[in-house]
């Protein structure tokens, strides 16, 4: 008698892996910016960090190194960028907007009122939060535009209805 069907534990070997690829899928720069977000309220630095690329934070922590920061209180500080204070303590920012360029996103966040840009890369096929990114996604973006002449006049609308204001945060600041 030849069987072809899957042991259950090869099944469910085989269901597991398929949950682990899609979830990596659905890995976006919103959520990884709203994951950044509420690693920061519950103070979760190393949760935090791993938002960050692998660069991004090797330069984060030599820059604070040379500057004397005590351990940690870099990232403490880098958090309060990534969270608003309100009347009722620490909360999460709302993502309100992603626009995606290639490996270049920028995701729209609000902290109370406020808007806030923030700038994300996809790197070994996972969105990070990049510091000094912006200038990469406007190129991006623009060649992007140039490409697709409907893209550029839905940005040229979308420039004019937020009034042209550069609100881009570096949480390190």
């Amino acid at each position: 008698m030849h069987r072809n069907s899957l042991s259950p534990r090869a099944a469910l070997l085989g269901l597991l892996a398929l949950v682990g690829l899609l979830s990596g899928c659905r890995d976006s720069p919103s959520e990884v910016l709203r994951g950044a977000s509420e690693a920061a309220v519950q103070e979760d630095l190393a949760a935090l960090q791993e938002k960050f690329g692998v660069e991004t934070r090797r330069r984060l922590e030599r820059a604070w190194q040379r500057a004397g920061t005590p351990d940690g209180s870099g990232w403490d500080h880098l958090a309060t960028g990534l969270v608003f204070e309100g009347p009722e303590g620490r909360a999460p920012l709302e993502v309100i907007e992603e626009t995606i360029h290639g490996e270049y996103a920028e995701v729209v966040a609000k902290a109370g009122a406020a808007k806030r840009r923030y700038y994300l890369r996809k790197l070994d096929g996972q969105w990070r939060v990049e510091l000094g990114l912006s200038m990469r996604y406007l190129r991006a973006a623009a060649k992007a535009e140039a490409a697709d002449p409907e893209k550029k006049k839905k940005a040229e609308k979308k420039r004019k209805a937020a009034g042209e204001e550069d609100d881009s945060v570096d949480p390190a600041e």
